[in-house]
């Protein structure tokens, strides 16, 4: 008899009528249990941030619990006493009352620590409770709930569904919305940029998820990435198809950051001509005030403001500056005194405004204040602001700020391995990440394993000794056993299995079947040292117990001769 074993503790769940099956099933890819893995602490993309001009700063972290504190041990009765608890959580939140849900979730999780669904659903009751809030701490308070509440669910379940890093992605713009600087915004934008990609990635109930990457990278100043991302969402969608209107309005954004404010505009008018919706006729007022037809801006901005004059501040800010351009400064006090009621304190147009009359007045000092004020936090959506205030601050001879980063927020690290510099399969290697907790040769496989409701069980497989580096890969072959009928539970479905793409950086679901398959195009999964690395999900409510996964490779020598790595499946036809 195989002797099967769990590479990260984490008891069976017994689903049971309804309750449970039902809680723990919805956003996530299958019915889960929470299990732990020991995340790292980490800092910031250095990529993204030079991209930022900013140096890699060193970040909080929120880890995840410690394995021994999260064991089996009396999982099963912990998980029955909340029960009824978790129902009623569930059912507040169905009928919108979110602070009663996260009440009752507070009791589920302070029993359960390790129930990652229920960290999801309080993030969300924080997330709505923070729309419904009317101080900005409050707003804060709840924003960075519902983050710390995300992040425990990815360092519990690295691969979480697409639906927990959206999650992520909105409280991260959100949060991103709050911040006094443009550094701290972008730096956060940048984060919510990758939050967002990773949500398409791992599939995303968002039907348009996948283009609003687009506006984030104009946010970034990132115009030629914008533009080539449009370009390959537009193939394939009819000329008719009613999503054209989004279509046109990230063309208009791409074209709004490359400073072609006409075609910008052009785009806009078509986006607008299919659905009208408010946050274009903005954009449109925006682009119309940068082309310098100020009473058309202010016409649309009007029109917007008169069909809902509550709340978004923002427009009554940009309009007080269309009027302060048309000489008419007491309508751009009356505009500014209600966006200061309509919005958190602060906005970078009122500075401008207020640094242009200063400097008018002769106040030099005040008004170079405030223009630095303004340029430091304008944001690059108002097209070609920015890059007016940094030209009138020139002009005078005045510097501009340079601003610290102030944000302290790191997100818990989406598995990203590395192969070892010299493999050897059974070497020790510090630089791997803590979540590789299996490394086998390829020449054998990965061996017996068992793998839990919901859990992620990250392999690291290399060759035993180094490959023939002239050697040519050609072919992969991934397959998995599962164990002998005995006294064990066999799964009817058999674990997921995802392989690490070392060019896209990400991980793609490959296999979802008990046989065994070629990979189409190998290249991407194999690094030159001959490292693989891939993770099997349970996806069954019952433990997978697996005999062996492998690998075949096979390479192309010079000569023309087949190098042959890895273990053959044995009832290969």
């Amino acid at each position: 008899m195989l002797l099967a074993f769990a590479v990260v503790g984490a008891p069976l769940l017994i689903l049971v009528g309804g309750g449970w099956a039902d809680a723990l099933a919805g956003v996530f890819l299958s019915p889960r249990l929470p299990f732990a893995v020991r995340v790292p602490t980490v800092t910031p993309n250095a990529q993204q941030l030079a991209s930022l001009g900013l140096a890699t700063p060193t970040l909080q972290h929120i880890p995840a619990m410690p394995i021994e504190e999260m064991g089996p041990a009396n999982f099963w009765e912990r998980l029955i006493g909340v029960e009824s608890i978790f129902g009623r959580a569930r059912r507040s939140l169905e009928q919108e009352d979110y602070g009663a849900a996260v009440v009752d979730l507070d009791e589920v999780l302070r029993h359960v620590p390790e129930h990652a669904y229920a960290h999801y659903l309080r993030a969300e009751a924080y997330m709505h409770l923070a729309t419904m809030q009317r101080t900005q701490e409050e707003y804060l308070r709840n924003v960075e709930a519902t983050l710390a509440d995300l992040e425990q669910v990815i360092a519990l379940q690295p691969l979480a569904s697409g639906n927990v890093h959206y999650l992520r992605f909105l409280a991260l713009d959100r949060l991103a919305g709050m911040q006094a600087t443009r550094l701290d915004r972008e730096y956060l934008d940048t984060l919510a940029l990758e939050s967002l990609r990773l949500a398409v990635h791992m599939g995303a109930s968002e039907p348009f998820a996948k283009r609003e990457p687009v506006l984030y990278l104009t946010y970034l100043g990132r115009c030629n990435e914008a533009m080539d991302e449009t370009r390959a969402l537009a193939v394939g969608v009819p000329p008719e198809d009613r999503s054209q209107a989004g279509i046109h309005n990230l063309y208009s954004a791409a074209y709004r950051c490359a400073g072609d404010f006409e075609t910008a505009l052009t785009h806009m008018d078509r986006a607008i001509q299919i659905n009208g919706i408010p946050s274009r006729l903005f954009a449109k007022a925006i682009l119309l005030y940068s082309l310098g037809r100020l009473e058309e801006a202010l016409a649309v901005l009007t029109d917007i403001i008169d069909d809902d004059p509550y709340y978004d501040g923002y427009r009554y800010y940009f309009r007080a500056l269309v009027y302060e351009d048309l000489g008419q400064p007491d309508l751009a006090d009356a505009d500014m005194q209600i966006g200061s009621m309509n919005s958190w304190p602060g906005s970078a147009i009122e500075a401008y405004i207020l640094g242009r009359r200063a400097l008018a007045a002769g106040d030099t000092d005040s008004g170079i204040a405030l223009l630095q004020d303004a340029e430091v936090s304008m944001e690059r959506t108002y097209a070609g602001l920015l890059e007016r205030i940094q030209f009138e601050l020139a002009s005078i001879g005045a510097a501009l700020l340079e601003p610290a980063l102030s944000v302290t927020y790191a997100p818990t690290p989406f598995p990203t391995p590395l192969p070892t510099p010299t493999p050897h399969a059974d070497s020790a290697d510090p630089s791997l990440p803590e979540w590789t907790v299996h490394r086998f040769a390829i020449e054998e496989g990965t061996g017996p394993v068992a793998i839990h409701p919901g859990q992620n069980v990250f392999f690291h497989l290399q060759p035993s000794q180094p490959l023939e580096t002239e050697a040519t890969l050609e072919t992969l072959t991934v397959w998995l056993l599962l164990m002998d009928p005995g006294p064990y539970t066999i799964s009817a479905e058999g674990p997921w299995l995802y392989l690490w793409n070392r060019e896209t950086e990400m991980w793609n679901p490959f296999l979802g079947f008990l046989a065994y398959s070629e990979v189409e195009d190998p290249q991407p999964y194999v690094y030159p040292e001959g490292d693989m690395f891939l993770v099997a999900e349970g996806r069954d409510p019952d433990i997978s117990y697996v005999h062996k996964i492998g690998v075949m490779l096979t390479y192309r020598r010079p000569d023309g001769s087949t190098l042959t790595v890895g273990a053959a499946y044995p009832y290969a036809p």
